[in-house]
């Protein structure tokens, strides 16, 4: 019997449960796996490293869509954040990719992230920069990413890693989701233009890109960056979010010198404490310093283009109709 089943980790996350809609929606045959205890037919609760479960599960797939992941969790002491990411993003994936391999999974699309590369100069960069990731984050990506690759080459599986840019969208949880929030409520301050190039996408967008990346045989093997066609200044997204709240224009900024002396400080409370803030350098760096990527080999390779406009990705995240925003 030919299998053509998929099986979607994290899919009681963000990407994977809309994946799942998706897969759904186009009566495709999946299941999907996750941390939360849902009430499910096409779901299992399962951690990565339950072996007997998994390997049960994985008899009739045809191919993975590995979406589980772990990025941050503010208040968590840095130590143990950083084994976290090391436990869930490489120890976790090598264990669900020798199982896959082992029971003759054809396919595995790892969604991995930009996180994996350098910090960016202002400029646009590919996937020929280098992969020297900063972050415990990237850095637990980036080996899992070898892992695949190495893994996928000796079974002679469809391999494909797929950096995504910051993903947002309803239901998201990340840093765009909280700052919207807080300028929601008049708690953020209105950060300065310094005109850096902050590169993100619409999970729709993600949803196509992994699609095509599960059945493009030319993509085996690579790893490729996977963003938006937008790439908006810090204080343009902010401006982008007041708008589409239809809050009024403003002209007032935090001067970037008083921005910068807030951020040593937190950071400096942060390395006292061991806890990780919601803001510090990393985050006062991703606001005002460029991180700017292309997608130019993805779209070459597929035809693929990432369709949804940042106000129009904006609004579905805030759940904000059109004709509430005002015009800056």
């Amino acid at each position: 019997m030919t299998k053509n089943k998929l099986l979607v980790s994290g899919a009681s996350g963000f990407i994977g449960s809309r994946l799942m809609k998706r897969l759904k929606a186009d009566n495709v045959p999946v299941i999907g796996i996750g941390r939360k205890n849902l009430i499910n037919s096409n779901y299992v609760a399962c951690d990565l490293h339950d072996n007997i479960k998994l390997e049960g599960l994985l008899q009739d797939v045809d191919g993975v869509i590995h979406c589980a992941g772990y990025a941050h969790s503010f208040g968590m002491p840095q130590h143990i954040m950083a084994d976290t990411h090391w436990k869930i993003n490489y120890l976790g994936t090598k264990n669900l990719l020798e199982l896959a391999a082992r029971c003759g999974v054809r396919s595995f699309v790892n969604l991995s992230s930009v996180k994996v590369m350098s910090n960016t100069a202002d400029i646009c960069i590919d996937e020929s920069w280098p992969a020297v990731p900063v972050s415990p984050y990237g850095k637990s990506k980036l080996a899992a990413e070898n892992l695949i690759l190495e893994v996928g080459k000796r079974y002679g599986m469809h391999i494909v890693n797929l950096r995504l840019a910051m993903v947002y969208g309803f239901g998201g949880s990340g840093n765009l989701e909280r700052m919207s929030k807080l300028i929601h409520k008049g708690l953020f301050p209105p950060i300065p233009e310094t005109h850096n190039h902050r590169s993100l996408i619409h999970v729709d967008d993600v949803l196509e890109a992994i699609l095509l990346a599960s059945r493009i045989p030319k993509l085996n093997g690579l790893s490729l960056i996977v963003s938006g066609s937008e790439a908006p200044s810090g204080r343009g997204i902010y401006d982008e979010i007041r708008r589409v709240y239809g809050m009024k224009a403003t002209r007032i900024e935090v001067p970037l010198p008083i921005m910068k002396i807030l951020a040593s400080s937190c950071e400096f409370i942060q390395k006292s404490s061991g806890v990780n803030l919601i803001f510090n350098q990393e985050v006062c760096d991703r606001l005002l310093k460029s991180e700017w990527y292309s997608s130019g080999n993805f779209e070459k390779l597929t035809g693929w283009r990432a369709n949804i406009k940042l106000q129009d990705g904006l609004r579905e995240m805030l759940n904000v109709k059109a004709e509430h925003q005002e015009s800056l």
